[in-house]
């Protein structure tokens, strides 16, 4: 069986992996985060690991969490990022 290099829906992540993201996040200047619930652990804790001054939230809806976003975009991301790329990168 072939697996790729990720981590399924209710799979563990690897510590080692995690303490990595979580040092990265938390010297970051800015976190932007794109199309999630925050509802899914551990992965949702990350976001407590910023102490950056600019956070960002693009997704659907809106998300129960603590942080304080500078900006949330509520939309579908998808097609956000669409526009984003076509305005940046195909002038």
């Amino acid at each position: 069986m072939v697996r790729p290099d990720i981590v399924l829906y209710g799979e563990m992540l690897d510590e080692e992996a995690m303490e990595r993201a979580a040092a990265a996040i938390g010297a970051a200047d800015m976190l932007v985060v794109i199309g999630t619930s925050l509802a899914v652990y551990p992965a949702a804790n990350f976001v407590h690991y910023f102490k950056g001054p600019y956070a960002v939230l693009l997704n659907r809806t809106p998300v129960p969490q603590s942080l304080n976003f500078q900006l949330t975009v509520q939309t579908d991301a998808g097609a956000f990022l669409a526009d984003v790329w076509k305005e940046f990168f195909e002038k």
